[in-house]
């Protein structure tokens, strides 16, 4: 049995279907798992580390650009992004008739789409070859590429409840957001564990930033703007911050002229990782994006959070805090704001008692099970 995976554009994207793949492999070790993602994807090397993918496939893709801040007019006279994204029709096309020789060449038996512009080239070919699909999304907003290709699924499966989602009913089925075996549920043991891995004293107050799979460049500034003034506060508190690969120098030197040497010490500035349930789990409060697959790992991880939605096409992230925030899961601070964001994690840090029953409730919503449950479908659908 063949399966193809595909996404791309994030490690959001990505790192759940790895999660998927590794299910599949654990209920048969003979199937043969393909990831497909857009040509000189950045992300591209996750694939290549898992060894429960077997081999990965590219093909060419085209990305239409929105910034659901901008007026109309704004988009309207924004050449250079009308420009990219007229041109990226055409990647498109090409992307299309390599999918088309690609499945032709490959034949799999069934194929999950999580999203991703690589998603709509994959998914069109798979309609003319009748191959069955699947498509996920994490966010409460289903992403351009899945509603343009969600016709054809065989099933719409979501990591958020039903309700949310404007698919068929009778092909939507929530199954959570899979995630990797890493994400446990968070105790004492494991945070301190965590902090003696990452040489952090396990008394210390330990505050975590994570701006998503690229970092993010205006949360990153709004933390290095109210650092020294937390710091001060609270003299056994350290900040780990998972800034970005090309951010982090810029975020080490701000971080530098703002705290000065005395306290930079306490300061641990991070690209992207690959084991951040790890800088995760060692926080007494977590500052993070509010990404689908970001919060599923925190809720699993049962941690404290923050979440300061980024401001993206569709304002799925806005929409994923407030559901949150309207089950009193998590704090949101709806702008990078710093001085917003200081208030609500000292009051996290000062209310202990809060933070855990706020943190142990979003635990309670979590679905741990999601890839195997996933992996499953997939393979229904397959022998179907």
């Amino acid at each position: 049995m063949k399966v193809l995976l595909t996404g791309g554009g994030s490690g959001g994207h990505i790192t759940p279907l790895l999660a998927v793949a590794k299910e599949l492999k654990l209920l048969n070790q003979d199937i043969v798992c393909l990831g497909v993602c857009e040509s000189g994807c950045k992300f591209g090397y996750l694939y290549q580390k898992s060894a429960d993918i077997d081999r990965i496939l590219q093909i060419s893709a085209g990305k239409f650009r929105r910034y659901s801040a901008d007026s109309l007019w704004q988009k309207l006279t924004d050449w250079r992004t009308n420009w990219l994204n007229f041109c990226d029709i055409f990647r498109t096309l090409v992307g299309f008739c390599q999918a088309l020789k690609l499945l032709r060449r490959e034949r799999p038996d069934v194929i999950l789409i999580k999203g991703g512009f690589v998603s709509v080239p994959v998914g069109l070919a798979s309609v003319v070859f009748g191959i069955p699909y699947i498509t996920h999304d994490s966010d409460s907003v289903p992403g351009l590429a899945n509603r343009l290709i969600s016709k054809w699924a065989r099933i719409n499966a979501t990591g958020m409840p039903t309700e949310l989602y404007s698919y068929p009913e009778a092909k939507k089925q929530y199954v959570g957001i899979p995630l990797s075996a890493d994400f446990v549920k968070v105790g004492k043991s494991e945070r301190e564990r965590y902090r003696r891995e990452l040489s952090i004293d396990r008394k210390a107050r330990v505050v975590t930033v994570v701006g998503g799979s690229q970092g993010g460049v205006s949360l990153n500034s709004a933390i290095v703007s109210v650092a020294r003034e937390l710091l001060t506060k609270y003299d056994n508190l350290h900040i780990v911050h998972i800034a970005g690969a090309d951010n982090v120098a810029d975020t080490e030197t701000a971080y530098s002229k703002a705290v000065g040497a005395e306290m930079a010490e306490r300061v641990h500035v991070y690209g992207f990782v690959d084991d951040v349930y790890r800088l995760q789990g060692a926080a007494d409060v977590v500052i993070a994006r509010a990404g689908a697959t970001q919060t599923a790992e925190l809720a699993v991880q049962g941690l404290p959070v923050i979440l300061v939605p980024a401001n993206l096409a569709g304002g799925h992230q806005l929409k994923n805090a407030r559901y949150f925030e309207s089950k009193g899961l998590a704090k949101v601070v709806a702008s990078n704001d710093g001085e917003l964001i200081k208030i609500a994690l000292i009051e996290l840090l000062d209310k202990t008692d809060l933070a855990r029953v706020m943190a142990d409730a979003f635990h309670d919503q979590s679905q741990a099970d999601s890839a195997s449950v996933l992996a499953e479908l997939v393979l229904t659908e397959a022998k179907k």
